[in-house]
C-alpha cells in the first residue's frame, strides 16, 4: 500500500489548511499523496518531511470558462503523468473538473466530498439549473460520495443529485471534527484575552466566525445587532474572518453610530481564544455543508443562535445547547440575544451541553480515525 498515490484537489489552498490536511497527514506513511490547488505553495510549511507533494493550478471559485478550460486541460495531463490511484475533490469548481478529467483516463478510485450547495437558496434561473447539472455530473462520474453532514445526504437523495447507494456520510459528520484540547482552555485566561483586544470582563459579547458576505447572513445579523444594543451599554459584537464584502466600509456607511460596539478580526491560527472569551456564538448563514464554527463554539462550551438549515440543525437542539431560527425572523433573533444576554445560567448549561455533544460525537480523533478506516476499506 505504500506506492499508492492519491491526488486531492481543492480549489484554493484554505479548504485543505483548515479541514483536510491532518486527515491527509494521517494516511502519509502509507499513501503518496500529492495536493493539487490554488496558491498551493502556501502548504509548504505544513507538509515539510512529509511524503505530500504541491501542485499549483489555477482554479477560480467563479464561472470562467476560459480559465476552467485551461485547468481542466491541466489537470488532465497531471493526473495522466502521475497514474494516480485515487483522486479526491472538494469544492463544486474541482469536483467537476477532477471527475471530468480521472474518468477520461480511468482512474480506478473516483472520490468527491460535498460540503455544501452552492444552489441551494438560489432563485430558479439559468444558473441554477447549471449548478445542480454540474453536482449530478459529479455523482454520475465518481464511485464514492462523501459528505459532512446527514442532512446534506438527506438533502442531495431528495433532490436526486446521487442515490443512496452511492453517497455516505463518515462517523457523526464532519471533514476533520475538533481539537478538543485546543479549544477548551482554562477560563482562567479570559480577563487577559479580553484586555489585549480592548473589551472589560463585563462585556457580552457575541461571535461570528467566518467568511464575511451576504450569503452567511452577514446583513441579517448586523440588522439584528443594531436593534439589540438598543439601552445595552455593554454589548458587543465580534466578526473574526475573511472579509469578502468590505464589511467595515458597510458598518462606516449604515452603522457608523455601532463602530464602538463591532470589533473586526482577520482569520487566525489562535480563533480559539476568540470562542474562549466571548460569551454566545451567532451565525445566520443561508447555506452550509455542515457547520465547522459550531463544533469549535461547542468545545469551548460556548452556545449558539444559527439558522435553522442543514447542517447547523444536526448539531444544535433546540433549548439545549442553543436555538434555531429563520435567519430573516429579526425579532425572534434579537428575542433570543435577549435571553442569552440576561441569564447567565442558560449560558452556562447550554454551554455544557454543546461541550458534551461535541466530545462525544465530533472529536479530531474520532473523525479522523474514520476517514482512515474509509480510505482502507476502499483499497
Amino acid at each position: 500500500m505504500k506506492n499508492k498515490k492519491i491526488c486531492f484537489v481543492s480549489t484554493t489552498y484554505k479548504p485543505i489548511k483548515l479541514f483536510m490536511l491532518d486527515n491527509l497527514i494521517s494516511i502519509n506513511k502509507n499513501f503518496e499523496i500529492y495536493i493539487f490547488c490554488k496558491n498551493a505553495n502556501e502548504l509548504k510549511n505544513d507538509v515539510l518531511n512529509l511524503n505530500i507533494h504541491l501542485y499549483n493550478v489555477n482554479f477560480s471559485r467563479k464561472i470562467n470558462i476560459l480559465n476552467d478550460i485551461i485547468c481542466l486541460i491541466k489537470l488532465f495531463f497531471l493526473i495522466k503523468k502521475h497514474k494516480f490511484d485515487i483522486v479526491h475533490s472538494m469544492n463544486p469548481k474541482t469536483g467537476l473538473l477532477s471527475m471530468i478529467s480521472a474518468s477520461l483516463l480511468n482512474v480506478k478510485t473516483r472520490i468527491h466530498t460535498f460540503t455544501g450547495q452552492v444552489w441551494f437558496n438560489k432563485k430558479k434561473t439559468i444558473l441554477k439549473s447549471i449548478l445542480i447539472l454540474s453536482d449530478k455530473i459529479i455523482s454520475k462520474l465518481s464511485t464514492h460520495l462523501l459528505c459532512d453532514s446527514f442532512s446534506q445526504k438527506n438533502f442531495l437523495l431528495k433532490k436526486k443529485i446521487t442515490d443512496k447507494s452511492k453517497i455516505r456520510v463518515l462517523g457523526n459528520g464532519s471533514i476533520n471534527g475538533v481539537d478538543i484540547k485546543k479549544f477548551a482552555l482554562s477560563k482562567k485566561n479570559i480577563n487577559t484575552l479580553r484586555k489585549n483586544i480592548g473589551i472589560s470582563i463585563t462585556d457580552f459579547v457575541i461571535l461570528y466566525v467566518g467568511r464575511f458576505n451576504q450569503e452567511k447572513g452577514i446583513l441579517n445579523l448586523l440588522k439584528s445587532f443594531n436593534n439589540f444594543i438598543e439601552g445595552k451599554s455593554n454589548a458587543l459584537l465580534l466578526f473574526v474572518g475573511d472579509d469578502e464584502m468590505k464589511l467595515k466600509s458597510l458598518i462606516h456607511d449604515k452603522y457608523y453610530h455601532l463602530i464602538d460596539k463591532i470589533k473586526i478580526f482577520n482569520f487566525t491560527d489562535n480563533i480559539n481564544e476568540f470562542y474562549l472569551l466571548s460569551d454566545l456564538f451567532v451565525s445566520l448563514s443561508y447555506r452550509e455543508g455542515f457547520g465547522n464554527v459550531l463544533i469549535e463554539a461547542g468545545s469551548s462550551s460556548l452556545p449558539s443562535l444559527v439558522s435553522n438549515i442543514y447542517g447547523f440543525n444536526e448539531i444544535i437542539s433546540n433549548n439545549k445547547n442553543g436555538f434555531l431560527v429563520n435567519n430573516e425572523d429579526t425579532v425572534n433573533i434579537i428575542k433570543y440575544m435577549e435571553l442569552f444576554y440576561n441569564n447567565i445560567e442558560l449560558r452556562e448549561r447550554f454551554g455544557k451541553n454543546a461541550f458534551d455533544n461535541v466530545k462525544q460525537k465530533y472529536s479530531r480523533e474520532f473523525v479522523i480515525n474514520k476517514f482512515k478506516e474509509f480510505y482502507y476499506e476502499i483499497l
